[in-house]
């Protein structure tokens, strides 16, 4: 049973560093989606503010996954 608590662990902290890397990601694209919004480029602001919408997205389901993963793992330790 450990066996699999341990690898239930491990794609809890794998998913957390990789929603961790999904938010980065948003606030590039969207900092960048407002530079090209301040140069008057709307269509790619808006292009780059979808895109970090989805980055966003996959962070928060990533996070998601990290948090049930140890909360399953606080579960099974109590």
């Amino acid at each position: 049973m450990e066996n699999g608590l341990g690898r239930l662990n491990r794609i809890a902290r794998a998913a957390d560093r990789l929603g961790v890397a999904f938010v980065v990601a948003f606030i590039v694209n969207l900092l960048a989606a407002a530079v090209f919004l301040a140069l008057n480029m709307e269509d790619e602001a808006n292009e780059l503010a979808e895109i970090a919408y989805y980055f966003l997205v996959g962070g928060v389901l990533s996070q998601l996954i990290a948090v049930a993963g140890e909360e399953t793992h606080d579960t099974n330790n109590s």
